[in-house]
């Protein structure tokens, strides 16, 4: 898409020069119908030089040619400047990615440091170590693995971006009955039904981490912020002639509709989260993943009624 708006830009900034372009070919071209192709060269070229209008004619021809050369110089120009501006787009996107991998890796290490500090500390003196003291170690063991946590998601979504997709056949029933049977000790211990259709999903060309990804940030997602009132996740299929279509629903407390138009954002977290851990990152990770695979992904929701996410991929990866 960015290559796209960058080509678009540069054509709309030499639009002018373009158009002369097509205009001189225009003119060639009608100047060979005329003339080259309408007969009036069967007597010879020197009849035709000095037929009526032939000169100026023959003359104009030779100025609109060196100037479709002229242009075509021109256009190469735009090319090159389209090609720079590929590579420089390219070299800062990479600096970019070095800059983040390295700020991701110099975080962990102190954060994990603090973590281990406020453990030991706890383990050696417990016993003297009062109430508050106590709350502060917890503090300081919790937002340790917050950072860790963060890290860790913000290397996830930014391979999300970068990491080119393993197309195969995926078993997409497999993954969901991974899903399933590894929350089926949540999933029992809230009461929490799930439903499926049809009974066997199909199999789809994609790539299959990213699609397991997809699925379990989705229903992780209905659990978490469902609420205590969510008793049902559905999981259903559809197809049509050019996407596979899945729906991921639940009767949970539902997403406001001020917050439904940036939840795919990263760092964004709806308002009926309230208290429930989370840094804002899944549905983002979801929505690159899903374009990935040339699809798209979109929420209808309401609260008190709970949340459907319906997601595509193409067929034709």
């Amino acid at each position: 898409m960015k290559n796209e708006s960058m080509i678009r830009n540069l054509f709309s900034k030499h639009i002018i020069y373009i158009g002369l372009i097509l205009v001189l070919i225009y003119q060639i071209f009608d100047i060979i119908l005329n003339y080259f192709v309408s007969g009036e060269l069967q007597e010879g070229f020197s009849n035709f030089y000095q037929s009526r209008g032939g000169k100026e004619d023959l003359l104009r021809f030779f100025v609109l040619l060196f100037l479709f050369l002229f242009f075509g110089k021109f256009c190469g120009k735009i090319i090159q400047e389209h090609r720079e501006v590929q590579e420089d787009q390219l070299r800062h996107m990479n600096e970019l990615k070095n800059f983040a991998n390295a700020v991701i890796h110099d975080a962990k290490n102190p954060a994990i440091g603090i973590y281990t500090m406020a453990m030991l500390l706890r383990k050696k003196y417990d016993e003297i170590i009062d109430h508050e003291g106590k709350h502060y170690l917890d503090i300081m063991e919790q937002t340790s693995k917050d950072i860790v946590k963060l890290m860790e998601l913000v290397n996830m979504f930014i391979r999300s971006r970068e990491c080119k997709l393993s197309i195969e056949t995926v078993n997409v029933q497999n993954e969901i009955d991974i899903i399933q049977e590894s929350l089926s000790p949540i999933l029992e211990i809230r009461k929490i039904e799930w439903h499926q259709t049809p009974e066997i999903f199909p199999q789809i060309r994609g790539d299959r981490l990213s699609i397991h990804r997809i699925f379990r940030n989705l229903i992780d997602n209905s659990i978490k912020y469902g609420g205590n009132d969510l008793n049902r996740i559905i999981v259903e299929y559809q197809e049509t002639d050019e996407f596979h279509v899945f729906h991921v629903c639940d009767n949970g407390s539902g997403i406001d509709e001020l917050d439904q138009e940036n939840i795919f954002e990263i760092f964004s977290r709806a308002k009926t989260s309230g208290k429930v851990e989370g840094l804002g990152m899944g549905l983002a990770i979801v929505k690159e993943l899903v374009t990935k695979h040339n699809g798209t992904i979109k929420l209808t929701s309401s609260l008190g009624k709970g949340t459907a996410f319906i997601f595509t991929i193409s067929r034709n990866l």
